[in-house]
């Protein structure tokens, strides 16, 4: 099976995400970042990100929303995705310690490059995985959205944490 780093007419977000593109898709799965999360209190964690991930295949659909991966962690996996790209082999992981979600690709050195992923939107009750074959020239178009979404999120997390201005004391 052929990846896509488009969005898939087969995976598109709920009724309560906006009709954008997803910040991030591979094989069939799409991520869509909502933002940084905020817990009740209104503490802003700049780490953790709010996200919607929906993963399909032939037969299959799941989703799974919240906080369960933060930008060191698609930190980690561009990092590990460059040097796939490179070298047609070696690993890129995409996970966190929370159980969600998990993707590894990896490439055997010859092209053949294989996703595999773990998600489930209750981790208690439910396990899935999900195997994709994509063609190593996705890698491409992968990294490229992985550089817009960390660009993105680090121009949100510098406008999250600045200040407002001072006002100057009345005369």
């Amino acid at each position: 099976m052929m990846g896509s780093t488009k969005a898939r007419p087969d995976v598109s977000p709920s009724e309560d995400q906006t009709d954008a593109e997803p910040d991030f898709v591979i094989a069939g799965l799409s991520v869509w970042i909502v933002g940084a999360q905020v817990y009740d209190d209104g503490h802003i964690d700049d780490d953790w990100l709010d996200m919607h991930a929906v993963a399909a295949a032939p037969g299959t659909r799941i989703e799974v929303r919240g906080s369960f991966l933060r930008r060191s962690d698609f930190e980690r996996f561009a990092l590990g995705l460059a040097g796939l790209y490179r070298d047609l082999s070696g690993l890129a992981v995409l996970d966190s310690p929370e159980p969600d979600m998990g993707l590894e690709v990896y490439g055997d050195g010859m092209g053949h490059i294989t996703a595999k992923l773990q998600i489930t939107p209750d981790y208690m009750d439910q396990r899935h995985q999900i195997t994709w074959h994509i063609d190593q020239t996705l890698l491409s178009a992968c990294m490229k959205q992985l550089g817009q979404l960390l660009a993105r999120q680090s121009k949100n997390r510098t406008r999250e944490s600045t200040p407002p201005p001072a006002h100057p004391a009345p005369r």
